[in-house]
């Protein structure tokens, strides 16, 4: 910043009006910085920290209203009227994870994707609930043979040629009513990319989708509880 020269007058010398005007001119520059720092700081803000507090959303007649460091994208940190809301959160605390970037081979997607959880919320309208999937979905294209595991769950294999081939659910037996996961099955040879378990819930009017990584199937209660308290605190 410019400094105007330094006055030089004797005592007395500069009649009051124009020390009142010397005064009005700083006053005024002054003025003018802040009002230009605020905006700077208003535009870092916007960029960086888009939306600080809260947000409201709302899925047909489903209004939730919760913190915008949980909304996976920065669009979704506006709030207003939307077909479905992406979150995102770290495990176990569920705290909110925010927009999540830099996700490429190359990065430590590995080892961020066991501690990161993605939902994404849409209206349940009439689709079959996910309680109901293993029983009158999944059923029929399932091999016989099941596979104990970690936490009390069973693995159970999907059919080739089936539209889960690629796949297969974890459940509680025996017909997965409280828990049930489609998980990618692993890659005969590693591709980079991180595999990945679905769990569908529904809650209220909304259907919840629920992305983990295999390694959390162990903790599938923690996991369902968790994001059951998560959403049932957002609605409104």
């Amino acid at each position: 910043m410019i400094r105007p020269p330094p006055l030089k007058v004797k005592p007395d010398a500069e009649p009051p009006e124009r020390l009142r005007g010397y005064g009005l001119v700083f006053a005024s520059v002054a003025l003018v910085l802040l009002l230009l720092a605020a905006g700077g700081f208003y535009l870092a803000m916007r960029d960086t920290g888009a939306a600080l507090g809260r947000t409201e959303v709302r899925l047909g007649g489903t209004r939730l209203s919760f913190d915008a460091a949980f909304a996976r994208f920065a669009s979704e940190r506006v709030g207003g009227d939307m077909e479905q809301v992406d979150l995102a959160v770290s495990f176990p605390d569920f705290a909110p994870a925010g927009e999540i970037k830099g996700l490429t081979p190359q990065s430590d997607l590995l080892s961020r994707q066991e501690k990161l959880l993605f939902l994404t919320l849409t209206l349940a309208g009439k689709t079959l609930d996910p309680a109901e999937r293993t029983a009158k979905l999944y059923a029929r294209f399932l091999e016989p043979e099941e596979w104990s595991q970690a936490g009390g769950l069973v693995m159970r294999r999907f059919v080739p040629g089936s539209p889960f081939e690629s796949e297969d659910l974890y459940l509680t037996p025996p017909e997965g009513k409280a828990f049930a996961a489609r998980c990618m099955r692993p890659a005969a040879s590693a591709d980079g990319l991180p595999d990945s378990c679905i769990h569908d819930f529904r809650l209220g009017a909304l259907n919840v989708q629920l992305r983990f990584s295999p390694a959390r199937l162990a903790d599938w209660e923690a996991l369902g509880t968790g994001a059951r308290l998560l959403v049932a605190r957002m609605l409104r």
